[in-house]
C-alpha cells in the first residue's frame, strides 16, 4: 500500500469501510518466536496487531506519515475486473484479533497503527 501513496497516487479502495487488519513486522518476528517456544500455546493463533483499521483511516494515516496526499481512491469495481473473486479480500477486509496472544499477556511494541507506521517510515 505504501508504494502508491509514495507515488502520490494512494487512497482508499472503494468506499473505505473495509477492516484492515495489519502487524509491524518486529511484532510479527516477535510474536512468532513466543509461538515457538511457549508450549502452551495450542491451535491457530492470529497474528495480527490488536487495533485493526478501517481502509479509509489507514490510508489517511499513511499518506500523513509518508507526508503524501490521500486523494486517489480506486474504485472496487476495478478490483473485480483485474482479480476476479479474489477483490473480496481487498474490498471487503476482515476484522482480526490476536485473542491467543492477548489472553496469554503478549505485549505488542507496536500496537497502533501510527506508531508502527513512523517507525518503518518515519
Amino acid at each position: 500500500m505504501a508504494l502508491p501513496v509514495k507515488l502520490f497516487a494512494g487512497g482508499m479502495i472503494g468506499d473505505g469501510k473495509q477492516w484492515i487488519s495489519w502487524i509491524h513486522i518486529k511484532d510479527c518476528v516477535r510474536l512468532l518466536y513466543y509461538l515457538l517456544t511457549e508450549t502452551a500455546m495450542k491451535g491457530p493463533v492470529n497474528i495480527t496487531a490488536p487495533h485493526p483499521r478501517r481502509n479509509k483511516e489507514f490510508t489517511k494515516t499513511l499518506a500523513n506519515v509518508l507526508d503524501r496526499p490521500n486523494v486517489i481512491n480506486t474504485p472496487a469495481i476495478f478490483l473485480k475486473v483485474a482479480l476476479g473473486e479474489m477483490h473480496q479480500l481487498i474490498t471487503e477486509g476482515q476484522y482480526v484479533l490476536p485473542q491467543k496472544a492477548t489472553d496469554r499477556k503478549f505485549t505488542f511494541n507496536y500496537s497502533h497503527l501510527e506508531d508502527a507506521l513512523e517507525d518503518i517510515y518515519g
